[in-house]
């Protein structure tokens, strides 16, 4: 069963960095910027049309919109990406969205983070003055309780579940802009907010609105803390205990020089993304693309070193931390699926189906062009069309010999000859596998849970903001006249059951709840502790 390269890129930098200023342009710019916004939509999204309704209600609601650019002025981008968010927000689509730049005079934040619990949000961060707080839940921000919030969050925010928008606030909770959009009416320098202890007590406290240069260096923070101190770097790992029986992988971002390799042997744009992997693992830029190949891991070599650790260790435990991992390229996982279980990887049957609309956009993104794509797999397809794939394919019990090297010679790695050693078995599998997820688990980092999980690995923490129904896939546009960047979907993705209860949100298996956080002190790692501590 050969898996198909398939790019799930990142999309968090997609939509929080543009490159176009918010200044002045005509309402014409402006109205012709989103009827191409538009077209785009139609072009390249598997089914823009059924969250409004169908065709005609969507083709209403856009009207609505076009005419409302000329009866209100419009004439700045910002406020164009604005509203472009607000007609996507039926979609509920974490993979389509705009990017849009810093709103003018409404950029400060309080200074204040929280932890994504899966019944509540706790302080993460906040003031020295303030350390008692920590681990306190929030109840309400100018006495709006956290649950209307959550309500209004889900009018301005595009999420794609209830996590998605927990998440969202999150990282919004102390934001003037956010807060200007969701309580009516606020305005000032500062930021009341309600806070719950473990006994159930309310404490109120009031927090200065800061820019947001200063938001993380204010004074100074107290941070929740640990028990456990365990590497932060992309596929940096350790043993927490001293007779190493517990193993735990840090896979911040699903991203491995394989998936840079395979963009630049097939003439794909890859330095931009290059260059935000290394900026967002915390690198330098180094002087030539040759050495900033070199600083990338490779996946399968990273874990492929642990596994071979644990089994001299004899280790049991394996937790493989995907918080904060909001995606990447999906491919490169299944040299490591393979790596812990062997076989099984090629011939479980995962019970899922893809569905990828061709467009310009989308071959504009794969440098390629329908033409070469037909005479490539020998077909006849047109714009509109779809490539299906997933359930089609019949799960065997057994590889050939034959079978495997096909199988193994169409992932995306680089090391294949360690695969092709262990013959079709593990390199080391443990008894027990364990997938830390949280809000900020999304796209290919789902996917990653959601394969583990199948495999028999346990989903521990709080549930993906990537629902498993859902539009999958991310290709960039860029409008004509304001040079607003974004991207749309171009497939749907089924990874259950329409029916199945979690088709919009993976529920974990052992779930990080408020009890559960203050039972281990509010510890930041709290996810590990209730399983190595229950």
């Amino acid at each position: 069963m050969k898996k198909p390269f398939t790019a799930f890129l990142i999309t968090l930098a997609v939509f929080t960095a543009g490159t176009a200023k918010g200044t002045a342009l005509p309402v014409d710019s402006i109205h012709a910027d989103f009827r191409e916004f538009i077209r785009y939509l139609e072009e390249t999204h598997p089914d823009p049309y059924t969250p409004y309704g169908g065709r005609p209600y969507f083709y209403a609601t856009a009207r609505n919109f076009t005419e409302s650019i000329w009866t209100d002025s419009v004439t700045d981008s910002n406020e164009l990406a604005r509203r472009i968010t607000q007609f996507l927000l039926p979609l509920g689509d974490g993979h389509t969205g705009i990017s849009q730049m810093k709103p003018k005079g409404k950029n400060r934040y309080a200074p204040i983070y929280l932890k994504q619990l899966s019944d509540g949000l706790a302080v993460a961060l906040i003031p020295d003055s303030l350390k008692e707080c920590l681990g306190y839940t929030i109840t309400a921000v100018n006495n709006i309780p956290l649950d209307t919030l959550i309500i209004r969050t889900g009018s301005v925010a595009i999420t794609e579940n209830r996590s998605g928008i927990m998440k969202h606030l999150c990282w919004n909770i102390g934001s003037e802009n956010f807060l200007s959009q969701t309580i009516e009416g606020f305005e000032g320098d500062s930021v009341d907010f309600t806070l719950k202890d473990k006994s159930g007590h309310e404490h109120c406290i009031r927090l200065p609105l800061i820019p947001s240069t200063d938001r993380f260096s204010y004074k100074s923070y107290a941070r929740i803390k640990s028990k456990y101190k365990l590497p932060k770097g992309n596929m940096e790992y350790c043993f927490i205990d001293d007779k190493g029986k517990s193993a735990y992988f840090r896979f911040n971002t699903t991203y491995s020089r394989d998936c840079f390799d395979y963009m630049k042997s097939n003439g794909w744009d890859y330095e931009s993304q290059l260059w935000n992997y290394l900026s967002s693992t915390g690198q330098k830029r180094p002087a030539t693309i040759e050495e900033a190949f070199r600083q990338i891991p490779v996946l399968a070599e990273e874990f492929g070193k642990l596994l071979k650790e644990m089994k001299k260790r004899k280790s049991d435990k394996l937790f493989i931390d995907l918080r904060n991992n909001g995606g990447g390229w999906t491919p490169i996982v299944y040299a490591m699926l393979y790596q812990l279980y062997g076989n099984k990887v090629a011939t479980q049957d995962y019970s899922q189906q893809f569905y990828r609309k061709l467009s310009p956009l989308y071959f504009k993104k794969i440098n390629s062009s329908l033409e070469d794509f037909n005479k490539q797999y020998n077909c006849d397809f047109t714009y509109n069309d779809y490539t299906i794939w997933g359930k089609n394919s019949e799960p065997k019990k057994e590889l050939s010999p034959e079978e495997l090297e096909n199988y193994l010679s169409g992932l995306m790695t680089s090391r294949t000859d360690m695969l092709v050693r262990q013959k079709g078995e593990p390199l080391y599998r443990p008894a027990e596998v364990y997938v830390i997820t949280d809000g900020v688990t999304f796209s290919a980092a789902y996917h990653t849970a959601h394969y583990l999980r199948q495999l028999g690995a346990k989903v521990i923490g709080v549930a993906s903001s990537q629902a498993p129904n859902t539009f999958m896939e991310t290709t960039p546009f860029r409008l004509t006249h304001t040079g607003l960047t974004g991207s749309i979907s171009n497939s749907i993705q089924n990874m259950l059951p329409a029916d199945h209860p979690e088709a919009r949100q993976m529920k974990p298996d052992v779930e990080l709840t408020t009890a559960t956080f203050h039972r281990y002190g509010d510890d930041d790692n709290a996810e590990i502790r209730m399983i190595l501590e229950p």
